[in-house]
């Protein structure tokens, strides 16, 4: 069935929907007469199939209407599923008019007024987005807080995404008509595109979002006049694929507690940039230059390097890469740490033009005409090539300048995302989103990019294990120094494999598969996320069955008696560094992460902080030394899958205004109850108790 994916892909694509509709319906009689019904509803469920996501309502009446007929009177169990696909695709069809509507306008001006369009609408909206500052409820609930306000600038750069797609291919295909004039200010001269623009496209998201969930998940759907709610009841399964992103906002705040002190190891004066003197107002009123010298570009390059150190030691501690160094791009002549370096001089500029913005907005009193920067790719040059060949000792030339800047375009390498690819190039022109250099979580989408791009980051698997087996030797466990490598014949076959970690401690041996990999970001990622994790699973039972048929080899590597062996209980888990698939038990064997592992090990607890004072605590093992008992209960129930812990964040429902009902989908959970339970309910009681009015929430 998965082998039919690309060329039903050329089908759809090529708009030849009954042809599509044939070639389907084929194969799926075929998977039905052989049995595969389960195999055939994962694949349209993975696929989408019965979803039309494309902006062509033909494609639902041509190609999915009669997909979902042919499954259906072929007994197939989706009934539920495609009366949920049918109300979502009466939706994605109107939006998606509305959407080609937006598009005719577009094409109507010249691409250069297109494009700032696009830009000053979100880039003015993000600003509004980022300047909001919590209330006393938000901010008991910080990662809450963080979440929503994630959730809805993500939102809006997934938006920003599709139009700036939209943007290049229109550029390449030549459908713009209008000849340029002047920039407008887009507030005024564009209010009914505007009033469109950003709704329309962010609800075509939300809805693109909610068919994914559907699909991934079983649910059930209730229609109501003012809401359609969306319901999943099976828990294990939602947490399986949303907890992990909940944890991860949660490290970044832990990351963001811990800046101060990163900022402490940098010895250097610095002052606050004075926007008053840089800002100069133009005579429109509705928007300014900047005009600084080099003290000021370097105040915010200080700042700017702090941030680019925290994400480096974000890539070496959390994900476990250590020779970032060594790691080259394939056919280009700038290196992996070199294009990490220009980005954070790229970052720099975004952070003055961002601050520029916003003390423009709260002096003026309105928005700015173009809220993003434009730089020509020379003046990149000039002022970033002395930086990049003192800091890598050669000399880096315009040439070197525009492989980097080409490594960084949207669109580039086919990848249309701006967190990977945040600079616009129109001609020698570059465009900078200033906002997206202070959401992006830079740590972790630029492994993704280079992982796209080829980058060889497999060697990580080494550092992970060695600073795995240094944890469990530093808290007392005997640690076998090196990965085992093992082969044996057994009933006539020949038995190979590696056990990662072998540590032992009390009455326990535990046998370690260690799975160093990037966080599936995407649904389409977490098939390979699951097969590693099963592929662990199946390395742990080996490791288990080695030592049970080899004994005295392994007693006399491993430096014990016989005797010892048999007094010891054998306990195989599979240890991951990302957080997804943590939690699980598969055929008795547990999956735990890293970040886990180090707070239990490590700190033994969790916390809720006050700023910098004392924090409210909760203890997860007894204090000292680390007991097997308390280790292999936290290996089978570890604490994130407590509800008080994560609780309130799993039970939120997501809800947007889709036309003139509200489209929710969340857990058939009861939040109040979550609520009150919740860890961080008690850490507020703590902290009124002693007198505190805000907390800062580290878990």
């Amino acid at each position: 069935m998965w082998g039919e994916l690309p060329y039903l892909k050329d089908l759809l694509s090529s708009k030849k929907y009954n042809q599509a509709a044939k070639h389907m319906k084929t194969a799926i009689t075929e998977g039905i007469q052989k049995g595969e019904h389960t195999e055939i509803i994962r694949f349209l469920r993975h696929e989408m199939l019965l979803l039309n996501t494309s902006s062509d309502s033909n494609q639902t009446s041509l190609f999915c209407n009669q997909l979902m007929k042919h499954c259906l009177d072929h007994g197939l169990d989706i009934i539920e599923y495609a009366e949920q696909c049918k109300i979502l695709n009466e939706e994605l069809d109107w939006y998606g008019e509305q959407y080609n509507q937006i598009v005719r306008e577009m094409h109507a001006l010249d691409p250069i007024t297109a494009l700032h369009v696009i830009l000053a609408t979100f880039e003015n909206l993000n600003q509004y987005l980022l300047s909001n500052k919590p209330d006393d409820l938000e901010r008991i609930f910080y990662s809450s807080y963080v979440y929503g306000m994630e959730a809805d600038y993500e939102s809006g750069i997934t938006a920003l995404n599709v139009l700036l797609k939209l943007w290049i291919n229109s550029c390449h295909s030549e459908r713009f008509r209008g000849r340029f004039k002047e920039l407008p200010y887009v507030a005024e001269g564009f209010k009914d595109l505007r009033t469109k623009l950003a709704p329309i496209i962010r609800s075509l998201n939300y809805l693109n979002w909610l068919c994914k969930e559907v699909s991934l998940h079983h649910v059930t759907m209730n229609i109501q006049v003012s809401e359609v709610i969306f319901t999943i009841h099976d828990k294990s399964e939602y947490i399986h694929y949303k907890l992990p992103f909940i944890r991860d906002t949660a490290r970044m705040q832990n990351a963001l507690y811990h800046f101060p002190s990163i900022k402490g190891r940098f010895n250097w004066k610095k002052e606050e940039i004075d926007y008053a003197k840089i800002i100069q107002i133009k005579e429109s009123g509705d928007d300014f230059k900047l005009k600084f010298g080099d003290d000021t570009f370097f105040e915010a390059l200080k700042q700017s390097t702090e941030l680019a150190y925290q994400s480096y030691l974000l890539i070496i501690g959390d994900m476990y890469i250590h020779n970032l160094h060594q790691l080259k791009i394939k056919d280009k002549s700038v290196s992996v740490m070199e294009l990490f370096f220009f980005y954070n001089l790229i970052r720099t500029m975004g952070l003055i033009y961002f601050e520029a913005t916003k003390h423009f907005m709260e002096t003026i009193k309105k928005e700015a005409r173009a809220p993003y920067l434009i730089i020509n790719k020379k003046e990149i040059a000039e002022l970033f090539s002395p930086i990049l060949s003192k800091l890598f000792k050669r000399e880096f030339t315009q040439l070197d300048v525009n492989q980097m800047i080409a490594l960084l375009t949207f669109g580039s390498n086919d990848i249309f995302d701006l967190y990977y690819k945040p600079l616009i190039v129109s001609g020698n022109n570059v465009a900078l989103i200033p906002s997206l250099f202070m959401m992006n979580n830079f740590a972790k989408t630029f492994l993704h990019h280079m992982n796209a791009l080829g980058v060889n980051l497999s060697d990580r698997g080494d550092d992970f294990e060695k600073v795995m087996r240094e944890r469990f030797s530093n808290n007392g466990f005997k640690v076998y120094p090196e990965q085992w490598p093992y082969a044996y014949k057994y009933e006539g076959k020949t038995i190979k494999g590696d056990i990662d970690l072998i540590a032992k401690k009390g009455k326990y041996l535990y046998l370690g598969q260690l799975k160093n990999r990037l966080e599936p970001l995407e649904p389409k990622d977490y098939r390979g996320a699951d097969k590693k994790i099963n592929q662990g699973i199946s390395q742990a039972e080996q490791s288990e069955l080695y030592v049970k048929r080899n004994q005295e080899e392994f007693c006399a590597n491993f430096g014990i008696t016989l005797e010892e062996l048999d007094e010891l209980i054998i306990k195989p888990f599979v240890l991951v560094s990302c957080f997804y698939g943590s939690g699980q038990v598969i055929h008795n064997i547990p999956v735990t992460d890293a970040s886990a592992l180090t707070r239990f090990f490590d700190e033994g607890e969790i916390r809720a902080y006050r700023g910098q004072n004392e924090p409210y605590s909760r203890t997860l093992r007894t204090t000292g030394e680390v007991l097997p008992n308390e280790f292999n209960a936290f290996l089978l129930k570890p604490y994130f899958l407590e509800e008080e812990i994560y609780g309130i964040q799993l039970g939120t429902h997501h809800a947007y205004p889709i036309r003139d009902r509200k489209f929710v989908l969340g857990l058939d959970d009861d939040l109040e109850k979550l609520i009150a339970n919740s860890f961080m309910a008690k850490a507020y009681e703590h902290f009124e108790k002693v007198g505190a009015n805000t907390m800062e929430d580290k878990n």
